[in-house]
């Protein structure tokens, strides 16, 4: 007989917890003020899968106020700051992306990364 989603549901809530990273861009703090569909989207998910007890942290500007961990990509967000250019331009020059990867590496990745260096040696 055939797994029913719900049983799927419960025996993935009933698993090991996870370490769940969840990047967004500085542009705006998660959650938004106004505009910003998909950092309303981050939000919703980090606090969801906090309250089901996984261990979630959330890269986005030092501005965001989440229900998980915060590593601050940027000090605030960009737009607030009046800045209207190439993000990734910023990131890189800055040492942001780099930052990043340094922050997940130091809290020893996350279960995906780990799975991927497992898998590619």
């Amino acid at each position: 007989m055939a797994e029913r989603p719900a049983d799927s549901v419960r025996s993935i809530e009933a698993a090991r917890p996870l370490r769940i990273g969840l990047l967004v861009g500085p542009m705006v703090p998660v959650p938004p003020i106004a505009y910003g569909g998909t950092e309303r989207v981050v939000a919703a998910l980090a606090a969801e899968l906090s309250r089901r007890g996984h261990d979630v942290t959330v890269f986005a500007s030092a501005d965001s106020q989440v229900e998980a961990a915060l590593e601050p990509i940027a000090r605030r967000s960009l737009w607030r700051e009046g800045f209207r250019g190439d993000v990734c331009r910023r990131q890189v020059t800055h040492g942001g992306l780099h930052r990043r990867r340094q922050g997940v590496g130091r809290a020893g990745g996350t279960d995906l990364q780990r799975e991927a260096q497992r898998r590619d040696g």
